[in-house]
């Protein structure tokens, strides 16, 4: 049963159970059987039905597949959702403040940036550190999605222009690589050259649009090979290479070994930029943790034996084993675990006590820098 046709679903639990009163719309595109969509729960289909629907729609009525108090329930949930949508936007100003929703930006990124090595505690930077920015992406930041997801943003950070406010002593910028993949001799030897004048060097890699968007899967969990490929010669030039990386899930990570420091901002939307230099300098400790588990392989992985599926169709066969619980049973090694996330401090956890209402303990901070903490908590059966 597809869901927009699924009447346990939509309102047995839906609107029974947990007492939604709003409007059901599909995916655009997303709708099978429209009559049978309407009957079970699906209040619009999107893009807007066109005359076939409307007609589909009568047809049902008149044969008795569905009945006209189905249609009106749709009816009146869609004009609910009309009226008082339109209240709400009489009522409220729509002026906001766009700085202070860009600083709300910078603050929820800089929360959610992983880091997944650290070795001999490269960072944070000092200020005044000399570094070399490399990349593509630290001119023309990849910071949302693409299809559907992708908004029009107010004000879109830079990592080289944030760079100016950072307190790092910058040597200059090289592009390192052609974001579509082509091999670049020419900008791979200008950002080795750059590499061997600075400190360290804060290589900006990562997935373009065209390899991960609405309407379309990878190919591979692999990065580039020409950013690999110019992430071996950077390290040739200079040991202390931080590679910042933007994609909007995991990646196979071969090339951990010649990195010194691994920084994953995944999408960091409008603000993500600033927000990496924040953790970058010590600004903002870092405190996010990974919401997938990161596979030294797509060998590895679950899915592997049956995606992609004949046409359209894929067969979701993983059943209760998704994600770190498949690799959990099985023993399967990862590069890094699901809720993993490397910070500048320590903390020590104490007092733990559980009862029917939940589960409480005290966190202490018991390094040299202020941070803070996500704690996880796994429950199972005894």
């Amino acid at each position: 049963t597809y869901a927009n046709e699924n009447r346990h679903l939509l309102m047995d639990i839906l609107r029974g159970e947990w007492g939604f009163d709003g409007a059901v719309v599909t995916d655009w595109g997303g709708s099978n059987d429209h009559a049978l969509g309407v009957q079970n729960g699906s209040t619009l289909e999107m893009p807007a039905p066109g005359g076939d629907a409307v007609r589909e729609l009568m047809q049902a009525v008149q044969s008795g597949k569905i009945t006209e108090a189905d249609v009106d329930a749709r009816l009146d949930e869609l004009l609910t959702l009309v009226f008082d949508t339109h209240a709400a936007v009489q009522s409220h100003s729509r002026t906001f403040d766009a700085d202070a929703h860009h600083a709300l930006a910078r603050r929820a990124a800089a929360e959610s940036i992983v880091l997944l090595k650290n070795e001999n505690d490269l960072l944070p930077l000092a200020e005044g550190a000399k570094v070399a920015v490399i990349g593509d992406f630290a001119q023309t930041p990849r910071y949302q999605g693409a299809g559907s997801s992708e908004v029009n943003s107010i004000k879109v950070d830079t990592f080289l222009d944030c760079l100016k406010e950072s307190g790092l002593a910058s040597v200059g910028f090289a592009p390192g690589f052609d974001r579509q993949g082509k091999p670049d001799a020419a900008k791979q030897a200008e950002a080795v050259a750059l590499a061997q004048k600075a400190e360290v060097v804060l290589l900006c890699l990562g997935l373009d649009e065209i390899k991960e968007s609405e309407g379309l899967d990878r190919g591979d969990m692999r990065l580039a090979d020409n950013q690999i490929e110019l992430l071996k010669a950077v390290q040739q030039a200079n040991p202390n290479t931080i590679v910042v990386l933007s994609a909007g899930a995991s990646l196979e990570t071969p090339w951990l070994k010649h990195c010194r420091t691994l920084v994953y901002g995944a999408l960091g939307g409008q603000a993500g930029a600033g927000a990496m230099l924040d953790v970058l300098t010590g600004k903002v400790n870092p405190s996010g943790k990974l919401a997938e588990t990161w596979v030294n392989a797509y060998a590895d992985t679950p899915a592997k034996d049956n995606f992609a599926g004949p046409g359209r169709m894929v067969q979701y066969r993983e059943g209760l084993y998704v994600g770190y619980r498949y690799y959990q049973t099985a023993g399967v090694p990862v590069a890094f675990p699901f809720g993993y996330g490397l910070s500048y401090t320590s903390f020590a956890y104490s007092n733990l006590q559980a009862s029917s209402n939940g589960v409480t303990l005290t966190v202490t901070n018991t390094g040299k820098r202020a941070g803070a903490e996500i704690v996880q908590l796994y429950v199972a059966k005894p």
